[in-house]
Formats: structure tokens, C-alpha cells, sequence
């Protein structure tokens, strides 16, 4: 997967250089996994020379494939985070019955439908 982000961010940001310093790594980094990655698909993404960089059209296919597949996939996972910030499941509260109990269960139940979704 890192090698699909990281080549979509090369493409974004026309560099080798200005999308390492994006994410952080050097050059040469990106360079080999964008290089394993096109061996793994069994060709290439880049024309690559001293001066330029572009696209080849397998790789402008699979870079507008990609960036839309990305795009998906951080929607689902920040849907997935919210789900696991709010509360799920039975709480169970133990508390002798006396004076005041029936009153604190009424506000406990008041509180919990309010905090439902």
C-alpha cells in the first residue's frame, strides 16, 4: 500500500524530491519503491530522465485508478475511528437499592438516550 501512496504523491507533487519531503523520506526511497512496485506490476509508471518526470499511459491509468481507491480508503477509515470513539454495547451499573437509587437509575437512563446517536 505504501507504494501505491507514495507513488500517487510523486505524481501530485511532479518530484521524486517534492514528494519526499512530503512524507518525509529521501529520494532514493521512493525511487526503489516506485521501482519495486512497477516490477511487481510488470510495467513501468514513470519515464524517468535527469531533468523530467511524466507519467507513461499504463501509469496515468493506474494513477487516477489509485488516487480514487485512496480516497476510499480514508473515507473507510475515518468512518471506522468515529465508530470506535462512540460507546457501543451493555452498561452494566451495580448499585444497592436505599434511598436516592431509583433516582440516580432515572438519570442514568436520562443521560444514556441522550448520548445515543
Amino acid at each position: 500500500m505504501r507504494g501505491i501512496s507514495w507513488f500517487c504523491r510523486i505524481v501530485e507533487a511532479g518530484s521524486f524530491a517534492a514528494a519526499a519531503r512530503s512524507v518525509d523520506v529521501v529520494p532514493s526511497a521512493l525511487s526503489k519503491t516506485v521501482s519495486a512496485l512497477e516490477r511487481e506490476l510488470g510495467f513501468p509508471l514513470l519515464s524517468r530522465s535527469t531533468h523530467s518526470l511524466s507519467l507513461t499511459r499504463e501509469g496515468a491509468l493506474y494513477y487516477e485508478r489509485c488516487r480514487v481507491l485512496l480516497q476510499v480508503l480514508g473515507e473507510t477509515e475515518a468512518k471506522a475511528r468515529r465508530g470506535r470513539l462512540s460507546a457501543r454495547g451493555m452498561l452494566r451499573v451495580g448499585r444497592r437499592w436505599g434511598i436516592g437509587a431509583a433516582l440516580d437509575l432515572r438519570l442514568l437512563t436520562e443521560r444514556s438516550l441522550r448520548c445515543r446517536p
